[in-house]
């Protein structure tokens, strides 16, 4: 049966000293995602990173969400000693990730890549709840178990881009924040 703080789960006809499980919708959540073995496996979608700088963003670069002015921002990563982040990007900021707190414009002829997509989705997701199967891997941070992927949120009347390890980070106005709680991963279907 639901309740305010999630489902208990009896049987029929309950008695007093019966066992009674009482799941929070995260802690379902969590349990549904981590049942399946391989979910940290990509799945196989259309999907490249191909080397750009601010000026040859490829016209097929996925589009993730949008600035405040409504600029639309595709996704790019870029290599911060040893790890891959990934951020948002179009051909008026150059590519703009966040390092240590703070965000960290690629510009002019600088090389980074952006994300050429198909069949792609974007999936909800809440804290630090698993990585769905077929999350689109970024990259990882330089150790084992460190793997990054692309988020996403509404934001300041804009849906940010941003990278996700176990919570999801964003920049915005020179900053790194990791204030939306309430997000979506991107998912190759």
């Amino acid at each position: 049966k639901q309740s305010a703080q999630g489902f208990d789960i009896s049987g029929t006809g309950a008695q007093e000293g019966d066992f009674v499980v009482k799941l929070s919708p995260q802690q379902i959540r969590t349990y549904i995602v981590t049942i399946e073995p391989d979910y940290h496996v990509e799945a196989k979608c259309t999907h490249s990173w191909v080397e750009a700088t601010q000026t040859t963003i490829p016209t097929g670069a996925y589009v993730a969400g949008y600035d405040v002015d409504k600029t639309p921002l595709n996704v790019c990563r870029f290599k911060v000693n040893n790890e891959l982040i990934a951020g948002k990007a179009d051909k008026n900021i150059g590519c703009v990730v966040t390092v240590s707190k703070k965000e960290q414009s690629v510009k002019g002829a600088e090389k980074f890549e952006v994300l050429v997509a198909r069949d792609a989705e974007w999936v909800p997701r809440h804290g630090e709840d698993p990585i769905p199967i077929g999350a689109l891997l970024v990259g990882n941070k330089g150790k084992p178990n460190t793997d990054t992927y692309i988020g996403r949120c509404d934001r300041f009347g804009a849906e940010m881009v941003g990278k996700i390890d176990y919570n999801f980070y964003y920049g915005y106005k020179g900053a790194e924040r990791g204030d939306c709680t309430n997000h979506e991963i991107l998912v190759c279907v």
